[in-house]
Protein backbone atom coordinates (compact mmCIF):
# COMPACT_ATOMS: atom_id res chain seq x y z
CA UNK A 1 0.00 0.00 0.00
CA UNK A 2 1.70 3.60 -1.16
CA UNK A 3 1.04 6.43 0.47
CA UNK A 4 1.41 9.66 -1.77
CA UNK A 5 1.98 12.90 -0.67
CA UNK A 6 1.56 16.50 -1.79
CA UNK A 7 4.29 19.14 -0.95
CA UNK A 8 2.46 21.81 1.52
CA UNK A 9 5.49 24.14 3.48
CA UNK A 10 9.13 25.26 2.12
CA UNK A 11 10.72 27.58 4.38
CA UNK A 12 13.84 29.21 5.22
CA UNK A 13 15.04 31.45 7.94
CA UNK A 14 18.23 33.36 8.25
CA UNK A 15 19.04 34.71 11.61
CA UNK A 16 21.92 37.01 12.24
CA UNK A 17 23.90 38.15 15.61
CA UNK A 18 26.43 40.70 14.94
CA UNK A 19 29.02 42.96 16.85
CA UNK A 20 31.73 45.55 16.03
CA UNK A 21 34.17 47.76 17.62
CA UNK A 22 36.13 50.37 16.64
CA UNK A 23 39.28 51.77 18.17
CA UNK A 24 41.53 54.90 17.40
CA UNK A 25 44.95 55.17 18.35
CA UNK A 26 45.44 58.32 16.27
CA UNK A 27 42.93 60.98 15.29
CA UNK A 28 44.53 59.83 11.35
CA UNK A 29 44.28 56.42 12.10
CA UNK A 30 41.04 53.74 12.85
CA UNK A 31 40.83 49.86 13.71
CA UNK A 32 37.32 48.24 12.90
CA UNK A 33 36.65 45.08 14.00
CA UNK A 34 33.14 43.05 12.85
CA UNK A 35 31.82 39.61 14.33
CA UNK A 36 28.91 37.82 12.67
CA UNK A 37 27.03 34.47 13.29
CA UNK A 38 24.30 33.51 11.02
CA UNK A 39 22.05 30.56 11.55
CA UNK A 40 20.67 29.29 8.22
CA UNK A 41 17.93 27.03 7.98
CA UNK A 42 16.04 25.21 5.51
CA UNK A 43 12.75 22.87 5.23
CA UNK A 44 10.04 20.97 3.45
CA UNK A 45 7.55 19.82 4.80
CA UNK A 46 4.94 16.95 3.11
CA UNK A 47 1.34 16.07 5.09
CA UNK A 48 0.28 12.27 3.55
CA UNK A 49 -3.02 12.02 1.95
CA UNK A 50 -4.06 9.30 3.52
CA UNK A 51 -3.40 9.87 7.24
CA UNK A 52 -2.81 13.03 9.15
CA UNK A 53 1.08 13.18 9.77
CA UNK A 54 3.59 15.61 8.26
CA UNK A 55 7.24 14.59 7.33
CA UNK A 56 10.09 16.29 7.27
CA UNK A 57 11.37 15.34 3.36
CA UNK A 58 14.70 17.34 3.85
CA UNK A 59 16.12 19.52 6.21
CA UNK A 60 19.31 21.53 7.14
CA UNK A 61 20.37 23.57 9.42
CA UNK A 62 23.95 25.82 8.77
CA UNK A 63 25.90 28.07 11.21
CA UNK A 64 28.71 30.41 9.94
CA UNK A 65 30.91 32.58 11.61
CA UNK A 66 32.25 35.66 9.65
CA UNK A 67 35.41 37.87 11.05
CA UNK A 68 36.20 41.15 9.64
CA UNK A 69 39.40 43.57 10.25
CA UNK A 70 39.98 46.67 8.78
CA UNK A 71 42.22 49.59 8.90
CA UNK A 72 41.02 53.15 8.48
CA UNK A 73 44.03 56.36 7.47
CA UNK A 74 42.77 59.24 6.96
CA UNK A 75 45.23 61.09 4.65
Amino acid sequence: NEVSSASLRQGSDVDVLTAGVSFAPTDRVRLKGQYAVAWLSDDEQSFGLIGATANTLKAFDQRSHVVTLAVSVIF
